[in-house]
C-alpha cells in the first residue's frame, strides 16, 4: 500500500502547494488526478513517486520509505509522456511493468478542487 501521510509542500520563500494531505493507493492501482491548473497535481504525484521530497510528512510504502535506488515501485505517467520515453526503445523496453511486474490494475481519479483533494473511495 502507497501512502501519504499529512503531506505538505513549499518551495523556499513561497505559499504552500499542499497542506495536510492523506492518500492511500492499492497495489496496482491506478489514480488519475484532475483539477485547475496550479492546484497541486503534479507536485502530489511527484511526492507519491519519490521525486520531490515532502516538506512535512512522509511518503511509504508496504509500511517503508521509497527506495532511493533500484526500481522505483511507484510509477508516474506524466501530462505528456511521449516526452519521457526515448523515441528510439521499444515499447516493452519502456513501460514501467516490463521493469516492475504488478499483478493486478483498477482505476480511481481524485479531483483537487479549492486547494483541497477529494479521493473517492470505490
Amino acid at each position: 500500500m502507497l501512502i501519504g501521510k499529512q503531506l505538505a509542500f513549499r518551495y523556499p520563500r513561497h505559499d504552500w502547494i499542499l497542506r495536510d494531505v492523506d492518500i492511500a493507493i492499492a497495489p496496482g492501482e491506478i489514480v488519475g488526478l484532475f483539477g485547475p491548473s496550479g492546484f497541486g497535481k503534479t507536485t502530489l504525484s511527484k511526492l507519491l513517486a519519490g521525486y520531490l521530497s515532502p516538506t512535512q510528512g512522509r511518503v511509504t510504502i508496504n509500511n517503508s520509505p521509497l527506495p532511493d535506488r533500484g526500481c522505483c515501485p511507484v510509477q508516474l505517467i506524466f501530462q505528456n509522456p511521449e516526452l519521457a520515453v526515448n523515441p528510439r526503445w521499444r515499447i516493452h523496453k519502456s513501460s514501467p511493468k516490463s521493469r516492475c511486474p504488478i499483478a493486478t490494475y483498477s482505476r480511481r481519479s481524485a479531483s483537487i478542487q479549492a486547494g483541497s483533494i477529494d479521493i473517492p473511495t470505490n
